[in-house]
């Protein structure tokens, strides 16, 4: 007799399994973590490049994180963090189920979204979680990279030149 958590892990697998094969199917470039039930992906807008990693948790919860391929100075992580953390709070930046972050392993800017996969229509519902998460990303990456940047230099000359 199986026991109910070998049920589980395999109603898990075959989900991420179909899943990914679908991913594969619609021609996705992606790197996938059978062991751990991972795949990332590279996405790309208008500015700039990022990647996207979907992790599964359990056989239908799973977190959806884009991750900037930029990096915030170690000298700033902490400082961004807070500020990041207060927008959260005071903006209600996670009101629909996703959240700005800063990955301090990892030295970059981070949104999280987490989704649930149902029995029906799967993809398309993972497509809304990435569509919510990759907008996301992009409305706040922009803000945070220029935030991270250093100021510019000011010339010590004092005279306008005509």
């Amino acid at each position: 007799m199986r026991k109910m958590s070998e049920s589980s892990d395999l109603n898990k697998k075959s989900r991420f399994n179909s899943l990914t094969e679908k991913l594969v199917s619609l021609d996705w470039d992606m790197s996938i973590d059978h062991l751990n039930e991972a795949f990332i992906t590279a996405f790309e807008n208008d500015n700039e490049k990022w990647e996207l990693e979907v992790q599964f948790d359990s056989e239908d919860d799973y977190l959806v994180s884009s991750r900037s391929r930029w990096n915030i100075e170690k000298e700033q992580i902490d400082v961004m963090s807070r500020v990041i953390d207060r927008m959260n709070a005071d903006y209600l930046v996670d009101t629909f189920g996703s959240e700005i972050c800063v990955n301090k392993k990892l030295f970059c800017f981070e949104v999280k979204t987490r989704g649930e996969l149902p029995m029906n229509q799967p993809i398309d519902s993972l497509f809304d979680a990435i569509e919510q998460n990759t907008s996301l990303y992009g409305r706040w990456s922009d803000t945070v990279r220029k935030a991270v940047t250093p100021p510019l230099q000011y010339s010590e000359n004092s005279e306008l030149l005509i």
